[in-house]
């Protein structure tokens, strides 16, 4: 029961008014001495209710400012996810840091880091936000709220946390075991808490309300950390407060008594290191990768940097880091600490290969380099180093139109379409053909590229309608042929004009004009059409 409650029910007079302590002066009648004005009484009673009216706001406010930074904190994380996912990071030992990749972290978080597993682990330092974010996510989050180290790991879009098997396409803060264990609400699965309220749960087959295990309201049934602060919580009958009670308010334990103190289920417990009168966290007495084992403080390697239980590069916030992910790719540890093996700039160590060229490596104390493949003279890369860490000479990674100008490929136009070194046409792998050789010669360099424009009897509104020639000149129907022929549309067709014409086609003779004469008029009446031509 809050406090805020027990208050009024200690003190109903409060509220039904069966003591008289002068409430009446309020609407004008006389206190009990016959006097007009307000009793001291009175007075008192009005500052308590302002007393409790002003705790209860806030407590309220505070509530709503640990949910905004919550919401503020997921919604970083899943910034963070997408950005990882996009860029398919998170491969091998790779890590992707919120600070350094997107910029100034929410409040109450020292670090959210996107791992290799595709999880999100984030480094809360307040423990009342951390359980915030916890109830939020529900079964998305593993992993311990306790004071300043707190660290939970997410598992966002539907991906569980542990899920050796992969392949879950249920999302939402309803599925288990990749099925929807609640509401399914346009693609994403609520549980029934979560969609109803708290009294809602999963009874196997569908949601079902039973009783409330909270505060029963009438828009709902509450969990008693929504409705009152992070430290209430339903033991079974009732919201009690598992913390310190305090002028009206429930401390948690790690509050009260220090980060390493946590609520036992009765009371509250050291679960630390305890120090005149203070709980130190493991993590915070000792460093960030110790931990409450049940009895003691323990420590455990967590990170990409872990072997065989030992960090092997770089602890910060609790979890190891391999060399290789802090400093940069050519950090390496060398069995005691992260060593450079490549070379130093500005704090962040370049790999041989990155900062020279891919056939550079490191000999155990500098970079050198062993050339390798065509384009190697005296040792050295006269052309360009692959990838694969050979070098290959200009004209064969290029073509026969590159060569080695002393420090870099560099490029020689050949051919008929150079102008001052420059290539106007084509460019193929033998050189340079000017427009005109590699099309036809109704192709020119129009400045940036070849184009084509027609010239000749046969062009109309630059299209040629007619036949083209290998000299690049557009002549029309009539003039390739004879007048006979004219553009139907795509392409020449012949059309038989004159008294030797049957069924379109000439029975005689055709004349140079395109005119076809019968055989009697071109020759004589003794003349005549055979099938295939004049005869006598």
């Amino acid at each position: 029961m809050n406090l805020k409650q027990n208050n009024i029910i200690r003190h109903p007079e409060l509220i039904s008014g069966s003591k008289d302590h002068g409430f009446r002066n309020k609407f004008g009648m006389t206190a009990n001495n016959g006097e007009l004005g307000r009793s001291m009484v009175e007075m008192l009673g009005v500052l308590a209710i302002i007393g409790v009216l002003s705790v209860g706001g806030v407590a309220g406010y505070s509530i709503a400012m640990r949910s905004y930074r919550a919401n503020e904190i997921i919604n970083a994380a899943s910034m963070l996810y997408m950005l990882g996912v996009a860029q398919n990071a998170g491969a091998g030992d790779a890590q992707m840091q919120y600070s350094t990749t997107v910029g100034s972290l929410p409040s109450g978080v020292s670090e959210i880091t996107y791992n290799a597993d595709k999880t999100m682990t984030v480094a809360i330092t307040d423990e009342d936000i951390c359980i915030q974010v916890k109830n939020k996510l529900g079964d998305k989050a593993a992993g311990n709220c306790s004071g300043a180290a707190s660290t939970l790991t997410f598992a966002l879009e539907g991906t569980p946390i542990n899920n050796e098997g992969g392949g879950n396409t249920c999302q939402g803060d309803g599925c288990v075991s990749g099925e929807c264990h609640g509401v399914d609400n346009s693609g994403t699965c609520k549980s029934c808490e979560g969609y109803y309220d708290y009294s809602y749960h999963w009874n196997g087959s569908s949601c079902e309300r039973g009783t409330c295990h909270g505060v029963e309201t009438s828009s709902g049934c509450y969990a008693c950390e929504d409705l009152y602060d992070s430290s209430y919580h339903w033991n079974g009958s009732s919201c009690e407060c598992q913390g310190v009670e305090e002028s009206g308010s429930c401390l948690p334990c790690s509050s009260y008594y220090g980060p390493g103190s946590h609520w036992n289920g009765s009371s509250c417990e050291c679960q630390g290191v305890e120090s005149s009168g203070y709980c130190h966290s493991c993590e915070n007495y000792y460093n960030s990768t110790s931990h409450w084992n049940g009895s003691s403080c323990s420590s455990t390697c967590r990170g990409s940097g872990c072997e065989n239980g030992e960090c092997h590069g770089v602890e910060s916030s609790g979890v190891c880091q391999t060399c290789e992910s802090y400093y940069g790719p050519g950090s390496h540890w060398n069995g005691s600490s992260c060593e450079c093996q490549g070379v130093e700039s500005s704090g962040y160590c370049h790999s041989c290969e990155n900062y020279y060229n891919s056939t550079s490596h490191w000999n155990g104390s500098s970079c050198s380099s062993t050339c390798r493949g065509s384009g190697c003279e005296n040792g050295e890369c006269h052309g360009v180093a692959t990838s694969s860490g050979s070098c290959e000479t200009c004209e064969y990674y290029y073509d026969y139109s590159y060569h080695w100008n002393g420090s870099s490929c560099s490029y020689t136009c050949t051919g008929s379409g150079c102008v001052n070194g420059e290539c106007h046409g084509v460019e193929y792998s033998g050189g340079c053909g000017s427009c005109e050789d590699y099309y036809d010669y109704s192709y020119h360099w129009n400045g940036s590229s070849c184009s084509s424009t027609c010239q000749g009897t046969g062009c109309v509104n630059g299209e040629c309608h007619g036949l083209e020639a290998s000299s690049g000149y557009c002549y029309t129907c009539e003039d390739y042929y004879n007048s006979g022929y004219h553009w139907n549309g795509s392409s020449c067709s012949y059309t038989c004009r004159g008294d030797g014409c049957v069924n379109g086609e000439c029975h005689g003779l055709e004349a140079s004009s395109g005119y076809c004469y019968t055989c009697e008029d071109y020759y004589d009446s003794s003349y005549h059409w055979n099938g295939s031509g004049c005869s006598n």
